[in-house]
């Protein structure tokens, strides 16, 4: 009986951990609320979304969650001290503490809303000083959490028209530093012989940090500068240096870029034993489709230690025969890094992209069961309607998902299959 408890109880940890909506479900029962409250408490003082600059925070989810208790005094204890915690601190559980702290002062908590007046009034009080913290403070987006969060709590006053206009204070600050910044960088619409002479010489083209921006290549495409693509092409080609190509590589990871290269030099490069010129040859690789590819993957990934750029370029050449290969190479990464583990399901996602997959639900069920980021999976809820697997019981639990994107899709489904019915 205990095993059969702690087995329900890591359950709802991972399910907590990926943030779908079964675990609000699972708290509507006295014995749900009792077994799993240790876990909410804990997933109240920790930032759980992989990617919250897209997602958004779990603020809403966790909120839910508390809301299924009568006294949510621990909760809001919680909160609280993470949000004072990580008042100047980098990372996304201060906003999400102030936007739970927000739903729960809405609901008329007044210890959430006095904890959000005394946020506030540190908040002004630091920019108002505008010293080092304050532009540490401001620089991860603290500041127009807070405003907007007594906005809504308080409505327009004095209070909040303060502390807008110190923000905007920081804001003509910060564009005035952006222009001196740009003035220096590199057009990235230079010829592509001068980028090609730079790079030979090891010089640091564009912007900081990096020989040249991304896009770089994809804006010449976009204005029809095919044949300077194509010349920077037959320049990567013929230089004998691995580490010239490995930084050429790197703007030429889009479809019509890697057009331009040979497939037989990318395979070899790809094969190298220097890791940057193997990875720069595999990110290329991953846009290109071509049987050579497509065998070159699969050795790889025949292999054990495969990466996930291996699983992109497979993804990129997949079949439907390929899914218990790819399923394989996926449970492999079950032990991996979060991040690791991310870039491989992210990869594998693409799989669905390929009018030619039209099978391997299998490989989809798999995907949207463990992948941790909302947005990922979003995106194979997505595929998944394409393919009819969706049951009304799914689309419940995604009523109540993490992800407010994920929410709105199967209610629109769902208000689409009742009005079928009818």
């Amino acid at each position: 009986m205990k095993r059969g408890a702690d087995s329900e109880v890591r359950a709802f940890k991972e399910a907590l951990k990926r943030g779908v909506g079964r675990c609000v479900l699972q708290l509507r029962t006295d014995e749900g609320r009792r077994k799993f409250r240790p876990l909410v408490l804990w997933a109240c003082s920790r930032n759980l979304e992989y990617d919250a600059q897209v997602a958004g925070t779990r603020a809403w989810y966790l909120y839910q969650m508390i809301r299924q208790y009568e006294d949510v005094t621990p909760f809001l204890r919680i909160v609280e001290k993470a949000m004072f915690r990580t008042f100047c601190t980098r990372g996304w559980l201060f906003e999400q503490s102030v936007e739970l702290l927000t739903l729960l002062a809405a609901d008329g908590h007044a210890r959430a809303r006095a904890a959000l007046q005394k946020c506030y009034e540190a908040v002004c009080e630091l920019l108002q000083h505008a010293g080092s913290k304050a532009w540490q403070f401001w620089s991860y987006g603290h500041d127009e959490c807070v405003y907007w969060s007594m906005r809504r709590i308080i409505g327009q006053s004095r209070m909040t028209a303060k502390c807008r206009a110190l923000i905007k204070k920081f804001d003509d600050q910060f564009d005035q530093r952006v222009k001196s910044q740009n003035s220096m960088r590199l057009d990235v619409d230079a010829p592509v012989r001068v980028v090609y002479e730079k790079i030979v010489r090891g010089e640091h083209v564009g912007y900081p940090g990096g020989v040249v921006s991304r896009s770089y290549l994809r804006r010449k495409n976009r204005f029809g500068h095919v044949d300077e693509i194509a010349e920077l092409g037959e320049l990567c080609m013929r230089t004998r240096s691995g580490r010239v190509r490995a930084e050429l590589y790197k703007l030429f990871n889009f479809e019509k870029g890697a057009a331009c290269l040979d497939v037989g030099r990318l395979i070899c490069d790809a094969r190298s034993r220097r890791p940057e010129l193997a990875q720069s040859a595999l990110k290329v690789l991953a846009e290109i489709q071509s049987p050579a590819v497509r065998a070159f993957a699969l050795e790889r990934l025949a292999k054990p230690g495969a990466s996930a750029w291996d699983v992109a370029v497979l993804a990129k050449n997949y079949r439907d025969e390929d899914e218990e290969i790819m399923l394989k190479v996926l449970r492999g990464f079950r032990r991996a890094s979060s991040f690791d583990r991310h870039s491989v399901y992210f990869s594998a996602r693409d799989v669905f992209d390929l009018k030619t997959v039209r099978k391997s639900k299998d490989l989809l069920r798999y995907l949207y069961e463990v992948t941790f980021c909302s947005e990922c999976r979003r995106y194979n809820l997505q595929a998944m309607a394409a393919r009819r697997m969706l049951t009304d019981d799914l689309l419940q639990e995604c009523l109540y998902d993490c992800n407010e994107d994920t929410r709105r899709y199967a209610a629109r489904l769902l208000k689409r299959r009742k009005a079928r019915d009818v």
